[in-house]
């Protein structure tokens, strides 16, 4: 269920914002499905780091919206969408050196307490100050695979035209938002990786590299893999990420 892989390159390549990706994007006909889906669906997280135009840490790339993302305009609030927010939730992203706090006593080896009675405090190396892990939401293609018409409530996977068609918008993203660690959730998601990892190398991109599950399966074969093996997997997946951190702060 879980796999991970390392890409590491030398630079970093320029920012845009959030909005002009989307500006860019919103009125995209390269494939059918764009013309006749109820609106792009680009990107989520859960906190307002799109507001800010700051960058997160994990970034979860599914293959494509569902009936509910076409309308809502907002990446994985579908059912599978609401059973994988849940399980990072349960998973815990709290940051394991400060606890969530954000903050750390600064230890002299003679006292920790100041004038006021507090305890001195600096910014936790392990989080930069954020207490938790930040997580984005985003998919292969911004529009929804319809299979038989545009209203039908039945999806289908993405083609490789519209994947190919959609995948610049998707390098964008993920610079722009410039995760540590990119998540591939399902078989489409996961297949296209490689690609989506070289063409970041190519833009001097240094990024970790990790597949799951798509939520939609544990909906649908709950009985081969459950929600709690699925909430241990996410588990090990941000355990990876703090060794990480750890390791870069040690250099």
């Amino acid at each position: 269920m879980y796999e991970e892989r390392t890409m590491k390159v030398k630079t970093k390549t320029p920012r845009i914002s959030l909005p002009i990706i989307q500006a860019t994007w919103n009125n995209c006909t390269k494939c059918e499905i764009g013309k006749h889906c109820r609106q792009k669906v680009f990107y989520d997280d859960l906190g307002d780091f799109r507001f800010q135009n700051e960058t997160i840490d994990i970034l979860f790339i599914g293959e494509a919206p569902g009936t509910i993302e076409d309308v809502e305009g907002t990446p994985f609030v579908g059912p599978a969408g609401q059973l994988l927010r849940k399980a990072i939730k349960e998973a815990g992203t709290e940051c394991p050196n400060c606890k969530g706090i954000g903050t750390i006593r600064i230890d002299t080896g003679f006292t920790t307490i100041d004038s006021y009675g507090s305890h001195k405090m600096k910014p936790c190396p392990l989080c930069t100050q954020q207490g938790f892990i930040s997580i984005g939401f985003t998919n292969l293609i911004a529009c929804r695979p319809y299979s038989t018409n545009p209203r039908s409530p039945t999806n289908r996977p993405p083609l490789l035209g519209e994947i190919n068609n959609c995948s610049q918008r998707l390098v964008d993203t993920i610079v722009t938002m410039n995760p540590v660690f990119i998540v591939a959730l399902g078989k489409e998601a996961a297949d296209s990786l490689p690609n989506v990892v070289y063409e970041l190398g190519k833009k001097g991109i240094i990024v970790q590299t990790a597949r799951l599950l798509h939520p939609s399966y544990i909906l649908r074969k709950g009985n081969i893999v459950s929600e709690k093996e699925y909430v241990d997997s996410l588990s090990q997946v941000f355990y990876n990420y703090w060794k990480y951190m750890e390791e870069l702060n040690k250099d």
